[in-house]
């Protein structure tokens, strides 16, 4: 019989999608690694570049149920032991057929395979019997345990964040756009939440099934039911970063465009600012740990700094990344090619040096984390 966890992620992963849980809070219920060093590398070869030197840029991973990993790098999608050994693997379509095409599992691929290009994709998200699901061209599709597409749909400007999609409380895929708004993919098709917006990212979900939505020059940060109601918004805010939601329902999301973040209460009033625009992980007392270009620090549930730490982080690098928190709250995020690891109080325990800077950062299992550097996946304990 499949667990259910208390948000409804289903089945129970230590990491079903980039984020962690449907709420965001970026934060895991195992150790993460203690030493800082790399047992293992181990290559996932991606698509080629083309004649003017483009490829899918996205790499990272996700664990399934059974503790296996699905990792996708640079156009190809691949399954992993724990322990790092390639199960198999597929290059993901170049276009997405009018018809449902039947995939095998492709145990090796040949050289032709690796050479077209296809569009951008997201990361993956993993849904009920350890399905897949991505966006990638202008489709949203699902996969099943072994690689072979059972669903697809077409979406217009499908969001490129590259973050992996949400899912609501009963499973229904959550499907983000660049222009066209936000829709929930049912049996029926696209259900358009007519939510006024742009350039919105995957929104986090809360414990009643509502949505928290940053809907950045239309809305502002909104939460929304699955039915299109508005419960409440807070335009002018211009919200663009991927929200947050703690135990208690606060919300925290950052805005470029405004240069800081806001917290926001259950019912909408803006609680707390912290003078950054940020990503963020929940730690310990509902508290906040917000990761921005210059520094890491962590707030109370409200906002108020307690301590901060220096970074220093590519622009782009770090809006497509959280801190994650681990289960003894250490904290852990990338720092101009390194991966750095605090105690809760802010205290560093180790830094690791990387070749290049991290695509992305997750959880394997207890005590180990997967680093995506380029082609290579490091595992690090």
């Amino acid at each position: 019989m499949t667990k259910t966890s208390s948000n409804g992620q289903n089945p129970i992963s230590i990491w079903p999608r980039s984020g962690g849980n449907r709420s965001n809070q970026s934060r895991i219920s195992v150790p993460g690694p203690t030493k800082g060093e790399v047992f293992k590398k181990v290559r996932l070869r991606g698509l080629d570049r083309d004649e003017q030197g483009n490829r899918p840029e996205t790499a990272g991973g996700v664990v399934a149920a059974d503790g296996s990993l699905r990792v996708v790098s640079h156009g190809v999608l691949y399954a992993l032991s724990p322990k790092g050994k390639i199960l198999w693997y597929r290059s993901l379509p170049k276009y997405i057929p009018e018809t449902l095409a039947e995939w095998g599992i492709a145990v090796h691929l040949t050289d032709d395979d690796f050479k077209a290009v296809p569009c951008w994709h997201s990361l993956l998200c993993i849904m009920n019997h350890d399905c897949i699901l991505l966006t990638i061209c202008w489709n949203a599709i699902v996969l099943d345990g072994y690689g072979k597409i059972i669903d697809q749909i077409s979406i217009a400007n499908p969001d490129e964040s590259p973050l992996s999609p949400n899912l609501t409380l009963n499973h229904k895929p959550i499907l983000t756009t660049t222009y066209d708004g936000v829709f929930i993919w049912d049996k029926n098709g696209l259900v358009d939440l007519n939510v006024n917006g742009y350039d919105i990212v995957p929104p986090a979900v809360y414990d009643d099934g509502t949505l928290g939505i940053s809907a950045y020059s239309g809305y502002g940060y909104c939460r929304v039911q699955v039915d299109g109601t508005v419960v409440w918004k807070a335009a002018p805010y211009f919200a663009d970063l991927v929200p947050t939601i703690n135990h208690a329902q606060y919300a925290a999301v950052g805005s470029l465009d405004d240069e800081f973040s806001v917290i926001f209460s259950p019912d909408g009033q803006s609680v707390g600012r912290y003078n950054a625009p940020a990503t963020f992980a929940v730690c310990a007392n509902d508290e906040w740990i917000a990761l921005s270009e210059k520094q890491v620090a962590r707030l109370t549930h409200t906002g108020e700094v307690l301590w901060t730490f220096p970074i220093s982080l590519d622009h782009y690098a770090w809006r497509r990344s959280q801190p994650i928190v681990d289960s003894q709250e250490r904290i852990y995020f990338p720092d101009n090619r390194q991966l750095v690891a605090l105690e809760g109080d802010g205290r560093e325990i180790w830094k690791l040096k990387l070749s290049d800077d991290p695509l992305s950062i997750f959880p394997v299992s207890a005590g180990v984390f997967g680093v995506m550097v380029d082609e290579t996946l490091w595992f690090i304990h």
